[in-house]
């Protein structure tokens, strides 16, 4: 697209970012522009309100949430809850054999 002015009032840059062609940095640098639009700005609000509720609740929150927690009563102590305890059961032995093998075999 030429203009944004094609798009409308109710448009929202999001991000840019930029990338070497090829991933060559002795060629020019590419730049990429995200962004979103709709047809009535009330739209466009919805959709950035519901953008930043599923940032403040992200995977990563959600999934400590049922694996384990923290207490300020016992510093460096990691509380495991009964999903969270099963994973890590589920993945020591595979991070013990990986720590046994020699360096040259990782």
């Amino acid at each position: 697209m030429t203009s944004t002015g094609k798009v409308g009032a109710a448009f929202k840059l999001m991000k840019v970012a930029g990338a070497y062609w090829r991933g060559d940095s002795n060629r020019e640098m590419l730049s990429r522009i995200y962004g979103t639009a709709f047809a009535k700005q009330e739209e466009l609000d919805a959709y950035l309100k519901q953008i930043e509720e599923a940032r403040s609740a992200t995977t990563a929150n959600s999934v400590a949430r049922w694996t384990f927690h923290f207490q300020e009563e016992a510093p460096g102590s990691v509380f495991w809850h009964p999903k969270g305890w099963a994973l890590f059961q589920a993945l020591e032995p595979i991070s013990a054999a990986a720590r046994t093998r020699p360096a040259s075999s990782r």
